[in-house]
């Protein structure tokens, strides 16, 4: 667990980081403070897994069947989106169930730049009887961008903190000692529902909403107080 002490007007300083190391700043006063901020994303991208699976107990003719069935959903989706998706077919899945029954699936992952189609891809799965829908993840081809926004509102809502605490000493900021990044890698609201394997009538007639996606950033700095 992260721990921080701080201390204010000339006592020694010590803090300790992220992963428990042990920080010696100067005999001088310091502020810890913790900022956060957050920007509202319209997805571009999704990335979507579907396949096909199978009870059998010949392995290699429920393979032809699965692949066959897979490549067949993959010429029409292209055909339907222009080649405008990315495809990477996974490996095959054997799992066993009872004595030499077998479970085998295989699925394939696209990953859509036109969001509009996903409606009519999911429609496609349907027709051709696709039994295995995962998970939607929403993105956005700008990420960085966006990543680089929240990290700086929670810079801005730092120091803005520590400029508060430091008039109340009638004190003044001076230079920051530490930054820690506590996270950038939240993206709130990027998974859709999950269809489970089988439920092809959930998608027979569904139309997925877009949502609005949140990236956050969380950083604690301590900066120096001058006179």
């Amino acid at each position: 667990m992260r721990r921080m002490i701080f201390a204010l007007f000339g006592v020694v300083s010590i803090c300790y980081g992220q992963y428990g190391e042990r920080i010696n700043f100067p005999e001088k006063s310091i502020v810890a403070v913790s900022g956060y901020g957050t920007v509202n994303i319209k997805p571009d991208i999704a990335e979507l897994d579907i396949g096909y699976y199978m009870v059998s107990t010949q392995i290699d003719k429920a393979k032809d069947t699965i692949d066959s069935k897979l490549n067949h959903y993959i010429e029409r989706v292209n055909k339907l989106t222009g080649k405008k998706i990315e495809t990477t077919v996974k490996e095959l899945q054997i799992r066993n169930k009872n004595g030499d029954t077998l479970n085998i699936e295989r699925s394939i992952k696209l990953r859509i730049f036109e969001i509009r189609q996903i409606d009519s891809i999911l429609q496609i799965a349907y027709k051709f009887k696709m039994n295995k829908v995962g998970v939607v993840i929403w993105n956005n081809s700008k990420i960085n961008t966006y990543q680089d926004s929240a990290f700086t509102l929670a810079a801005e809502d730092a120091r803005s903190k520590a400029n508060s605490l430091a008039k109340k000493f009638n004190r003044k900021l001076g230079k920051a000692y530490q930054i820690v990044n506590e996270y950038r890698n939240n993206l709130e609201g990027s998974r859709g529902s999950y269809t489970s394997p089988g439920e092809t009538k959930l998608y027979n007639e569904m139309s997925l909403t877009v949502p609005d996606v949140r990236y956050s950033a969380h950083i604690s700095v301590i900066f120096e107080l001058i006179d």
